[in-house]
């Protein structure tokens, strides 16, 4: 719903130094409502936000611990099996930090007020 613009700051009546503060009471809410020519500085609504919640995460905690095997020259290597969870755990944080980083990029889009 768009803002109505403020009327205009009576010329009389006024001392000089309410009229100041009436004219930058005016300049501001045009300014904060976008009825102005300057559209930099208009607020942003609550309501324009649109970005939905992330629920909950993918990613578990990841083991620090496994099976290992010996090489030789005491190099160890990790099973396969230790492998593939640490890798699949992994895959999964590098998900929810790809969901976190679109939904902060969504926010920041629309705080400025641009839509997405």
């Amino acid at each position: 719903m768009p803002f109505v613009a403020t009327p205009a700051v009576p010329l009389s009546g006024l001392t000089e130094q309410e009229f100041r503060v009436l004219s930058a009471i005016k300049e501001n809410m045009d300014l904060l409502t976008g009825v102005s020519n300057d559209k930099d500085f208009k607020a942003t609504l609550t309501g324009q936000f649109t970005v939905l919640t992330l629920e909950s995460l993918n990613s578990s905690p990841v083991q620090t611990s496994g099976r290992a095997y010996d090489v030789g020259d005491g190099k160890l290597v990790p099973s396969l099996e230790d492998f593939n969870t640490l890798l699949t755990a992994v895959n999964a944080i590098t998900q929810d930090v790809k969901n976190l980083q679109d939904i902060l990029n969504a926010l920041i889009t629309q705080a400025k007020g641009k839509q997405i």
